[in-house]
């Protein structure tokens, strides 16, 4: 998800289940680094936007390429972060 090539591929794969209605989703898996690309923002948008069946994992390993979490945000727990927090 951090690639904006594999965030459009996660996008393409529900917008095409959506219009062909065949009720399947899409998974996403990305890294808690991430979740700090405007990328990851903007498929969150869309996906809700167009109410299409996309299911993000996101996998907290405490390091966004090199940096910790704890240098790189102010919210420790990742999980956080999907409250709007």
């Amino acid at each position: 998800m951090g690639s904006p090539r594999a965030a459009c591929s996660s996008r393409c794969a529900v917008l095409s289940s959506k219009l062909v209605k065949n009720g399947r989703f899409a998974v996403s898996f990305l890294g808690d680094g991430a979740s700090n690309q405007g990328t990851f923002h903007e498929s969150l948008k869309l996906v809700a936007g167009l109410s299409v069946p996309l299911l993000f994992v996101c996998k907290n390993n405490q390091y966004a390429v090199g940096m910790r979490t704890t240098e790189s945000s102010k919210i420790a727990d990742i999980s956080k972060r999907a409250a709007g927090n």
